[in-house]
């Protein structure tokens, strides 16, 4: 690691393991070998901070997520997401991002990973009036999101609108979002 690390985001006594096997360890949860040096203050909102240092009680208040909903994001989604997963993993969460494609070609193999946060940062980026994705696609992600629940695991998920969603999705799915987890506003919808 780094010698420019801060003290507050890696101490050796605390993070040890995570130093010992990062390699492993980053290439599981599909992240740069280098986030684990990534505060989530270079990347992230306020808001966001704050539900991940939540993350562990948001299922006990029937929040399943974050979904990102807009536009025009304060900063990319994917650093913003590798930023969360290296924080995630600091805490021994395990996390893990994936883009739709990665999760629609594992929900078919019927083999999804299900780390206790999985983060989309592509989940729907289509322009408002969406692009229709498959049924059988649809009933899978669906399917997948109500595992997670069940498990009461997290999922983060960037959408560009809610429109979007229920173009592409339909109404159930895009109610399911709405219901379960939390909304953070990026910009228009």
């Amino acid at each position: 690691m780094g010698s420019g690390v801060p003290a507050s985001v890696i101490d050796p006594a605390i993070h040890q393991p995570l130093l010992d096997d990062w390699e492993n360890i980053a290439r599981e949860a599909n992240v740069p070998v280098g986030c684990l040096e990534v505060p989530m203050k270079s990347t992230c909102t306020d808001a966001e901070i704050e539900y991940v240092k939540a993350l562990r009680r948001k299922a006990s208040e029937n929040k399943y997520g974050l979904v990102y909903m807009g536009d025009k994001p304060t900063y990319p989604m994917t650093n913003r997401m590798i930023a969360i997963t290296a924080a995630c993993l600091r805490n021994y969460i395990e996390a893990r991002v994936m883009t739709l494609d990665e999760v629609l070609q594992n929900v078919k193999k019927g083999d999804m990973p299900s780390p206790t946060v999985l983060l989309i940062p592509n989940f729907h980026v289509g322009n408002s009036e969406g692009g229709k994705i498959a049924d059988w696609q649809v009933s899978g992600l669906l399917s997948m999101l109500y595992d997670r629940q069940v498990s009461g695991k997290q999922t983060f998920l960037y959408v560009r609108s809610l429109k979007g969603i229920q173009t592409a999705y339909g109404d159930v799915f895009a109610q399911h979002i709405l219901a379960n987890f939390e909304i953070l506003q990026e910009g228009q919808e």
